[in-house]
């Protein structure tokens, strides 16, 4: 367990130590915490709920949040940077598009012949680098949303100028400059070139023409769907993967394959794919004893919220049967008007690889790794495994596990459904300022919990 914790820590380190430091310095000093220049630091998950879940005072729009940006980049109508009625008109029209059956085609046409190719690869005995089998994956199904078709040079460069769409912001920064606003919409522009003339009929983008969203609607939500989606899950799945072989957790998983719900959802509890959550404080609120005023920022530091020992006992291990508090669970997507869209589908994503983990006929163990750096979201550069060597029986092709994972995903859907109001957000890193104490209106400071091992 320590060997896992210590390479998480090192994920963080190697491209965003200031704000490690920032974030561990700050957890054991309340609920909210102000430091000048960046803003309200929230640590308690039920504080930062309750933030999420006011969209009337604290938005995505105002200054120096991340929809602020994201407009600069993109323009309007990307749900990200999007409020109030507009914002609930759209998220109407956009509550079927990854149904139940439509994350079936997803795992037919994108999903099924990666797993079933890292399964040969594994049983083959042969070294699989989790890091771009996923940036292949991942820019496969970025070719999906856009309605095209290729080879595994061609997703690799689509992983990549997603990824450069979504180079890292600073902090403290509350405004792209002119020549960063320059260099990503080129990017942005780059990937719907590809996909003007798409008319696949089974493509994100087509689907979203035939809701009778505007051209620019479909660039919005496309937008952000290449933003949020298809980044997080490519740098969650090498470190959940890391994180089940370093505790012994993949043991666990593949006696009891029942668990893998579970497991993703205690794999996105301790990576957290969006640690920091922005909202601008648009009016002056008091929640929960501690008053937030107008015109400042809100980070939300889900890195923190994850890890407080009142929800989460013992919140540095890492425990695939740990039962989540409702209150709290899936915190990480969100909360509020904003709840992540493609909820489902990332649990589709990662659940795809999972499968194949359970049915290997030997476990895997990682044989090297490398750290990344300028990244927007902490993860490996490079995450080898390799089948151990186990005389094992082999326990079937992952291609099928898409049929046997329908009735789990129905569940997650049916929950996802009841939680659409709520949402996550973009997460920043940068140079921690000091930070100070922030007094609970009522004048006794609401303590958060101390960590626990």
């Amino acid at each position: 367990m320590r060997s896992a914790v210590w390479h998480e820590l090192r994920v963080y380190a190697a491209d965003h130590l200031p704000a490690l430091v920032l974030v561990e310095a700050v957890r054991g000093l309340g609920a909210v915490v102000y430091v000048p220049g960046v803003g309200y630091l929230v640590n308690d998950p039920e504080v930062g709920k309750a933030i999420l879940e006011d969209s009337d005072a604290f938005t995505k729009t105002g200054p120096g949040s991340m929809g602020s940006m994201i407009t600069q980049v993109v323009g309007e109508n990307v749900l990200m940077n999007m409020e109030g009625p507009a914002h609930q008109a759209m998220t109407a029209r956009l509550h079927d598009l990854f149904s139940a059956a439509y994350l079936d085609v997803l795992s037919r046409e994108v999903l099924a012949e990666p797993a079933a190719r890292l399964r040969r690869e594994l049983v083959a005995g042969g070294d699989v680098d989790l890091v771009r089998f996923m940036h292949r994956l991942s820019g496969k199904m970025i070719c999906h949303v856009l309605g095209l078709t290729g080879d595994d040079e061609t997703f690799e460069r689509m992983w990549s100028v997603g990824a450069r769409l979504t180079a890292p912001v600073g902090l403290m920064t509350t405004r792209l400059s002119e020549s960063e606003v320059a260099a990503r919409r080129a990017h942005f522009e780059e990937l719907m070139e590809h996909a003007r003339e798409s008319s696949k009929s089974d493509s994100i983008i087509q689907r979203l023409r035939d809701l009778g969203l505007t051209p620019d609607e479909v660039k919005g939500v496309t937008a952000a769907l290449l933003t949020v989606g298809t980044q997080t899950v490519s740098a969650t799945v090498p470190r959940a993967v890391a994180l089940l072989v370093d505790t012994g957790q993949l043991r666990v998983l593949r006696a009891r394959p029942e668990l893998r719900g579970s497991a993703i959802d205690e794999a996105l509890r301790y990576i957290v794919p969006a640690p920091i959550m922005l909202r601008s404080v648009e009016k002056s609120r008091v929640v929960m004893g501690h008053e937030l005023r107008a015109g400042r920022r809100v980070l939300i530091l889900a890195y923190n919220l994850m890890k407080h020992p009142r929800w989460f006992p013992k919140p540095r291990r890492f425990d695939i049967t740990r039962q989540h508090h409702r209150k709290v669970r899936h915190l990480w997507f969100g909360a509020g008007s904003h709840f992540c869209l493609g909820f489902n589908l990332a649990h589709r994503e990662i659940g795809s690889v999972f499968g194949v983990l359970e049915t290997l006929p030997a476990e895997v163990r990682v044989v090297r790794r490398r750290y990344a750096r300028n990244v927007l979201i902490p993860t490996y550069s490079s995450l080898v495994v390799r089948l151990a060597r186990e005389d094992h029986a082999d326990r079937g092709d992952p291609a099928e596990l898409d049929q046997q994972d329908g009735a789990g995903d129905r569940d997650l859907l049916a929950e996802g459904d009841g939680r659409q109001r709520e949402v996550g957000g973009g997460g920043n890193q940068a140079e921690p300022a000091q930070p100070q104490r922030h007094q609970a209106a009522s004048g006794q400071r609401r303590n958060g919990g101390h960590e626990q091992s």
